[in-house]
């Protein structure tokens, strides 16, 4: 019975061929001049490729929606070859193809990628290719390329193991990561920007300066420079790197200027001696990571004009030690999942008191209705030292508590502007998003400098202001100054 099962469903496979064959063999092919291929893009760009790396693969669908089958007499690379760029047709790599045909009304991919050359040059290089299609019927139609080539150092598990400084002669592409070795210095001049492969970071054992400037901040992100979506660069995806993290040999670490952007975690701060300043953070970015923004245990660190936003987990979470924000603004939007952290978390034991915590003209703030979470210990006689001075808390309000003074409470629905983004659970506005210029949860842009609306105008401390005259991005605080790290600016 098997048998002749088995010899049935034979019968009608070979059957289905032949019929399949015979449509194939059956098919004409049009000359007809006005019978042309479309294509799904008419150009493909790359956007930023490292030279000597690889780049990802794009493809184009070439579409032939004529009742009759078209023969593509030749698909070539007009460069021969020479551009760096390589196809895929058929399942064949190559720069020249022979004799392709597409059926009526069906289409086909084709495959592109591209390896640099080495360029020579410290600025990017505009690379242009065309794939040529010649049709049977001698039209020829093309497809432009486009790619600009970026030269990198490019650096595979470098330990700095003496003092040491990079410039920004051209970005530095890092694999393995890189390992600041105890007793070193590593200086990063302004401008440097420090591409991390998947998987890599920036450890620091010894001790590290990052010397940015408003106009040319040090920049460390995830290496790559595709898209995931048409409209989402990877840039802009969370995870796409490791972070920095300083151990607990590390002290005196002094970073200014720098954005820190979309990895696993910002900043993670092992315990080390309180007595010395772990770290220096100053009119800085860190942004768009898995894990916390800044986490902090048993240290004593100080951030000023700094934006730390959009974290799985805490933007901010300090165990313990000396902590002391100025001028910040703490803000929690993360899109990649409801079940992140706060925008602020202090916690304290009797392994880990917390000696001294205070936020003064900060913005604490996000889509929950609580974004600042104290965990006191449990023995009443460790020490749980925090102030709130002249900030703006998202949180329930906190009345008769001399740990808060002059608090603008972010409870308080401002004027709604058109397209505010929901809420994840309820379809009513995130009010909060109101204090910043955009919060686009759809195309993943964030822009946290202050919008007209913002409860923060105007309610900072004066005082507290006066050793920070200028904002994250050089404005001057002229008057009554706004809470966090952005003066408004219209």
């Amino acid at each position: 019975m098997k048998r002749i099962s088995f010899l049935l469903s034979f019968a009608v496979a070979m059957l289905l061929a032949s019929v399949a064959v015979s449509c194939s063999v059956d098919e004409s092919f049009t000359t007809s001049r006005s019978a042309l291929l479309s294509f799904s893009q008419d150009t493909v760009s790359f956007d930023t490729v490292f030279t000597s790396v690889g780049s990802s693969t794009q493809n184009i669908r070439v579409f032939n929606n004529q009742n009759e089958g078209i023969r593509i007499s030749n698909i070539r690379l007009a460069s021969g070859g020479t551009s760096g760029f390589r196809v895929n047709v058929d399942g064949m790599m190559g720069t020249d193809f022979s004799d392709v045909e597409i059926h009526s009304n069906d289409s086909m991919y084709v495959f592109v990628e591209l390896t640099a050359d080495i360029t020579g040059k410290q600025e990017p290089v505009e690379l242009k290719d065309s794939l040529i299609f010649v049709l049977e019927s001698g039209v020829m139609q093309k497809v432009l390329l486009m790619a600009s080539a970026q030269d990198a150092e490019v650096c595979r598990g470098l330990v700095v193991r003496g003092d040491t400084t990079l410039l920004s002669s051209k970005p530095y592409l890092i694999y393995d990561s890189l390992c600041v070795a105890e007793g070193a210095t590593l200086r990063i001049a302004e401008g440097v920007r420090l591409f991390f492969h998947s998987g890599a970071g920036l450890k620091i054992y010894g001790r590290i300066e990052v010397n940015g400037s408003v106009e040319k901040p040090v920049v460390m992100r995830g290496d790559r420079t595709d898209r995931l979506l048409w409209y989402l660069p990877y840039d802009r995806v969370n995870a796409q790197w490791e972070g920095i993290r300083i151990f607990g040999s590390s002290t005196d670490n002094i970073i200014e200027n720098a954005d820190i952007h979309s990895g696993n975690y910002g900043i993670i701060c092992d315990s080390s001696n309180i007595e010395k300043s772990k770290l220096l953070l100053r009119n800085s970015t860190i942004h768009n990571v898995t894990r916390h923004g800044i986490f902090s245990k048993n240290n004593t660190i100080e951030v000023l004009n700094s934006q730390i936003t959009n974290a799985g987990g805490d933007c901010v979470h300090i165990e313990g030690g000396r902590c002391r924000f100025v001028h910040c603004t703490l803000a929690q939007f993360y899109p990649w999942s409801a079940n992140r952290g706060a925008a602020l978390a202090f916690i304290a034991d009797e392994r880990t008191p917390l000696l001294e915590c205070d936020f003064v003209n900060s913005i604490i703030t996000g889509i929950g209705k609580d974004e600042l979470v104290r965990i006191p210990p449990r023995k009443p006689e460790v020490p749980f030292e925090y102030n709130f001075v002249g900030c703006l808390i998202r949180t329930p309000e906190v009345k008769d508590n001399p740990r808060f003074s002059e608090i603008v409470w972010d409870n308080e629905k401002p004027v709604e502007k058109p397209g505010m983004p929901k809420n994840d659970k309820a379809e009513k506005p995130i009010i909060q998003a109101a204090n910043f210029r955009n919060i686009d949860h759809d195309k993943f842009v964030y822009d946290f400098h202050l919008d007209s609306l913002s409860h923060a105008r105007g309610r900072a401390v004066v005082e507290a202001s006066e050793f920070l005259p200028h904002d994250k991005d050089g404005v001057e605080r002229v008057g009554k100054p706004d809470i966090g790290c952005y003066q408004y600016k219209k």
